[in-house]
């Protein structure tokens, strides 16, 4: 994940989902995860580097977003 930004899983959980992800990051150190879900049937027809750039970016503006928050700025990871 670090490398591409992103994740993609086929089935680790469910042999029938496929799932996308990327950190959401607040000074270098991770603090959650934004994803999407669906189908293995549905994802047949979805780009996963274009969804993986669309999660990056997202979780990207989250983490500026909570970083600059009221409780984000007094945020310290330990």
């Amino acid at each position: 994940m670090r490398k591409a930004g992103y994740c993609v899983s086929y089935g680790d959980l469910d042999s029938d989902v496929v799932g996308f992800g990327a950190p959401v990051l607040i000074e270098d150190e991770v603090i959650g995860t934004i994803s999407l879900v669906c189908s293995k049937e549905r994802a047949k027809f979805l780009n996963d580097a274009a969804i993986g750039a669309v999660l990056m970016a997202k979780s990207h503006e989250l983490g500026m977003v909570l970083a600059a928050s009221e409780d984000g700025a007094h945020f310290h990871p330990s």
